[in-house]
């Protein structure tokens, strides 16, 4: 059976928390993309112009991430030098970090080890265009790779790239052993021929929460 992590690409505090509370009970953890507008656009919370002040807040007295103590959070970091923003996001609760080796090409493994060392879960994400020998230095040290099913970042409702189902295949012919995530483009057509190409974890936005009962979503994605 896959793990199904519900993806949140947050415009405010409030959307955040509204669609955090939905998946309590039902998933052991919720996925945030952060996005700052330059390593993939648009900005989301807390970066853009809605309610920055909450996250500030939380930081200023000590505040972690709404329902943290009954889900987890892993933070898709779609940010032009991650290392700027990790401290925040640990601050507040975050357990596992997606890092994109384009965004910190010169700091990358750095920040993976650092990670570890906290003992936080990490994932290497790639996009389609992108060549699987990027993973090589990482593998011993990452908890999963993150496949993107889409070179369009950032936003909800993209299309999936056909050829993700060739790379999950190269993926795992050649580290047998990793965990393998999808983002982009996981829903209810694609989520079955993805699990039996041998993806374990499936990461999805508007493929449940554009949905008009995304608890039928989820059970769905976890019968797989």
């Amino acid at each position: 059976m896959a793990e199904i992590v519900p993806a949140i690409i947050p415009q405010s505090f409030e959307e955040l928390e509204e669609k955090v509370s939905l998946m309590v009970g039902y998933v052991d953890m919720v996925s945030i993309d952060i996005v700052d507008g330059v390593f993939a656009p648009p900005k989301t919370w807390p970066y853009n112009s809605g309610d920055s002040y909450a996250f500030q807040n939380m930081l200023d007295g000590d505040q972690l991430l709404p329902y943290v103590e009954q889900i987890a959070y892993e933070l898709d970091m779609m940010v032009e030098n991650p290392l700027q923003y990790i401290e925040d996001w640990l601050q507040v609760g975050v357990s596992s970090f997606v890092i994109h080796t384009e965004a910190c090409r010169d700091n990358a493994f750095e920040i993976v080890r650092s990670l570890k060392e906290q003992g936080k879960h990490v994932g290497i994400a790639i996009k389609p265009r992108e060549s699987i020998d990027v993973l090589e230095p990482f593998i011993s040290e990452i908890d999963f790779v993150q496949l993107m099913g889409n070179d369009n970042i950032g936003h909800n409702g993209v299309k999936l790239d056909e050829s993700i189902y060739e790379k999950i295949h190269t993926v795992k012919e050649r580290y047998p052993y990793v965990t393998i995530s999808i983002d982009i483009g996981v829903n209810r057509e694609t989520a079955p021929r993805l699990v039996e190409a041998g993806a374990t974890k499936l990461v999805s936005g508007s493929g449940i929460f554009g949905k008009e009962d995304p608890i039928e979503e989820i059970n769905f994605y976890q019968s797989l």
